[in-house]
């Protein structure tokens, strides 16, 4: 309020802060939250993606968790290789090679195929899968590598403060 900030991301690693229960999290968030709407700011983070979806029509608009993960966006590095987000290790392709890089079965089209709604079987039978869409692309990135299962923790915030979110806006108006 001081420094006259209007929008605050927070997120939350909740695959390192594993000691820490996904309701506490999900508590404290939604605690920032309320205070934040008293001091007429914004505050969203990745937790609060699959709420600020459901607004968002899956057939008509691109809902998804990100503009990598929607097909929306591509980030170059100094040595032309092209990724889906800048944290990303999964290379897509070069810059020189930009028109191949983005052609029906490349890797980039595949891998945004792969997060559209009804292919991913992790997913299937999820309340919140259209307006998740899986998360966040470093986070499935991250669990495949490491060979770790704690995405279900990922999944369980995003589904409790979907929740939350939902009876705190009814509860609001």
């Amino acid at each position: 309020v001081e420094r006259n900030m209007t929008d605050i991301r927070i997120d939350v690693d909740v695959l390192g802060a594993v000691n820490i229960p996904v309701t506490e999290i999900a508590d404290k968030l939604i605690l920032l939250w309320k205070y934040a709407q008293t001091k007429k700011i914004q505050l969203a983070g990745f937790w609060s993606r699959p709420y600020e979806n459901m607004g968002v029509s899956v057939l008509n608009d691109k809902a998804g968790f990100c503009g990598g993960v929607k097909g929306n966006s591509i980030c170059i590095s100094p040595a032309k290789e092209i990724y889906m987000c800048g944290y990303s290790h999964t290379i897509l392709g070069n810059l020189d090679d930009f028109e191949k890089s983005l052609l029906v079965n490349s890797t980039y089209f595949n891998l945004v195929q792969r997060r559209q709604i009804g292919n991913m079987s992790m997913c299937r039978d999820c309340a919140i899968e259209g307006q998740c869409g899986g998360g966040c692309h470093i986070t499935q990135e991250y669990v495949a590598t490491a060979k770790t299962s704690k995405l279900d923790r990922m999944c369980e915030l995003y589904k409790t403060m979907t929740i939350c979110l939902l009876l705190e806006n009814v509860f609001l108006k």
